[in-house]
C-alpha cells in the first residue's frame, strides 16, 4: 500500500498561515473576503485554479504576478518565522509501516522549504509531487494518479490523506481511499467529498490498518 500526504494541513501546520496571506494578497487586488471564506473558496486548489476563482469573483483579470508571486514570496517569509509539523505526524510518520508520498497543490519549493523547516522532509525521500507536475490540479485526479504512476503503484492500492474537500474529490476521483483530517473544514464537508475523517493525527495508523486488510 501507498499512503499519498497532502502538505499544507496534514504534514505542515501552516494552512492558517497561508490562507490568511492569500487573504491579504486578494486585499491587494481588490477582493475582500473573510478568513472563512478564504478557506472555503481556495483551500487545496491549485495556484492556477485560484486565479480563476478570483478573476470570476472580480469579473475582471488579474496579473499572475501580482497574486500568485506575491503569495508565494510572503509565504515563504512567514514559513521561515512560524511554521512547524502537525502535532503529531512525525510519530506517525516514525510508526507507518507503508510506503509514503507527498502530493500537494503548493510549488516544489514551497513543499520542501516547508517539510525542511518541519523537520519531515526525510520521511519523503521517495517522492513529493507537486500540481505544477501536472495539466491539472485538484480537485481533477491528475496528481495522485501521476503520484502512483511514478511511485509504481495501482491506484486502487493508494490511501490519500488530506484536509481539503477539492483534495478528497480529486483522490476519490482518481480511485482512492481518502482520509480527511479535520482541522479547518468542517468534517461535514470532507465527508460529503467523499471521506472518512479524523480529528487527532494519533488515529491515522489505526485507520490506514484497516484500509490496508
Amino acid at each position: 500500500m501507498l499512503v499519498i500526504f497532502d502538505c499544507d494541513g496534514v504534514l505542515i501546520d501552516s494552512e492558517r498561515i497561508l490562507n490568511e496571506v492569500y487573504r491579504e494578497c486578494l486585499q491587494e487586488v481588490g477582493l475582500e473576503l473573510s478568513l472563512a471564506e478564504v478557506i472555503h473558496a481556495f483551500k487545496g486548489r491549485s495556484s492556477q485554479d485560484c486565479l480563476v476563482i478570483v478573476e470570476q469573483m472580480l469579473g475582471r483579470a488579474v496579473s499572475e504576478q501580482q497574486l500568485s508571486h506575491k503569495y508565494e514570496e510572503l509565504g515563504a517569509q512567514r514559513f521561515q518565522e512560524e511554521i512547524g509539523p502537525i502535532p503529531g505526524i512525525k510519530e506517525v510518520l516514525e510508526e507507518l509501516p507503508f510506503r509514503r508520498c507527498v502530493a500537494s497543490s503548493s510549488s516544489h519549493d514551497h513543499i520542501r522549504l516547508g517539510l525542511e523547516r518541519s523537520g519531515l522532509l526525510p520521511y519523503f525521500t521517495e517522492g513529493i509531487y507537486s500540481a505544477s507536475d501536472v495539466s491539472r490540479g485538484k480537485p481533477a485526479p491528475d496528481l495522485f494518479l501521476h503520484a502512483a504512476s511514478e511511485m509504481g503503484v495501482a491506484p486502487e492500492e493508494c490511501v490519500v490523506v488530506e484536509d481539503s474537500p477539492a483534495g478528497v474529490e480529486g483522490a476519490v476521483a482518481a480511485g482512492m481511499q481518502a482520509l480527511g483530517f479535520v482541522d479547518l473544514t468542517p468534517a461535514s464537508e470532507l465527508q460529503a467529498a467523499g471521506a472518512q475523517t479524523f480529528h487527532r493525527m494519533r488515529e491515522l495508523p489505526g485507520l490506514i490498518a484497516q484500509l490496508s486488510r
